[in-house]
């Protein structure tokens, strides 16, 4: 079992804290954009309540990639990509990590200012201010968080395809064991 990253492998952490978000993370933005074209409704709560709850969990997980790229660097490229290309790759990685704990941020931001309340599957975190009279506890900064969600939601999609397309890349035309790596494999193997 690996716990270092290498040039040749990945530890066992970074791979599956990589795919675990990743794979959490695209599912919730679709789940997103799928409930932002659903009608006001009881489903709709519902729905949202399990975004809210995946969401802090990804937020969770989010936290410790980046104090696990914190203590153990950012992966060095496997490929000879020139530099412009590895200025993008990095700015994007960053881009990536940065989001993953942007959205909740603002999804959490988004429910306190509106009074709906903070929970992980019914397991109350903040209690809800919204009266039966429809109180919004901070009507601007809903706004401004509802703004930043929804705009870093198609800046992270944007990400993620240069990502993967960037992934394929590397795969199919440099063939130089990037993805492999990211699979937890050994790029010599």
């Amino acid at each position: 079992m690996s716990f270092k990253d290498t040039t040749t492998r990945l530890s066992h952490t970074t791979v599956a804290l990589h795919w675990i978000i990743a794979i959490g993370f695209m599912a919730m933005l679709a789940f997103g954009l799928y409930l932002e074209a659903m009608p006001r409704s009881p489903e709709k709560g519902v729905l949202m309540g399990m975004h809210k709850s995946v969401g802090l969990i990804i937020l969770g997980l989010a936290a410790l990639r980046i104090l696990w790229r914190l203590a153990n660097g950012m992966p060095q490229p496997v490929g000879r990509d020139g530099k412009g290309a590895r200025i993008v790759a990095g700015a994007v990685h960053i881009l990536l990590l940065i989001g993953t704990v942007m959205m909740p941020v603002s999804g959490i931001m988004m429910a306190m200012a509106s009074g709906t309340g903070l929970s992980i599957f019914g397991w109350e975190l903040v209690a809800a201010t919204r009266g039966t009279e429809g109180f919004v506890a901070n009507e601007v900064l809903a706004g401004r968080a509802s703004a930043m969600h929804g705009l870093g939601g198609w800046v992270m999609i944007g990400a993620i395809v240069l990502h993967v397309a960037a992934a394929i890349k590397h795969h199919s035309v440099s063939r130089d064991g990037t993805l492999r790596r990211m699979m937890g494999r050994s790029v010599g193997a």
